[in-house]
């Protein structure tokens, strides 16, 4: 391969890069995320997102300030932000998704879902 090839070959590679780069971060940007407690106002919310994900100790107590990382089936990150209350809410379409979530401790929590129409999924986090 002469050097002209491999130097198309390279500017091709990094554009490609580049642009799915562009791409998954403008879908990222797209979805509609809210956090919250477990109060009145946060079940008023409930209808308006796809998942619900909720974050609690085996003991009974829920837990807050938990990172969040949302990852499609081709393990693309469409999620990454904290969750401030025990409950994260984000507004995905219908497909097969991957959430790790981590407390400030480190300690980290994981599953994968599927979101199928408008029908609400519940996730429930639960750390031991």
């Amino acid at each position: 391969m002469s050097n002209r090839n491999a130097s198309v070959l390279l500017f091709l590679a990094i554009v490609a890069a580049v642009a799915v780069f562009l791409y998954v971060t403008a879908y990222a940007q797209q979805v509609k995320t809210f956090s919250d407690g477990v109060g009145k106002e946060g079940r008023v919310a409930i209808k308006d997102y796809s998942l619900l994900l909720t974050f609690a100790e085996l003991a009974g107590p829920y837990k807050a300030d938990i990172s969040v990382t949302i990852y499609d089936s081709g393990g693309g990150i469409i999620v990454n932000e904290g969750s401030a209350g025990p409950w994260f809410y984000a507004d995905l379409p219908p497909g097969n998704y991957r959430v790790v979530a981590a407390d400030p401790n480190g300690d980290g929590q994981s599953a994968s879902f599927d979101l199928e129409g408008r029908k609400q999924k519940i996730v429930r986090l639960v750390w031991r």
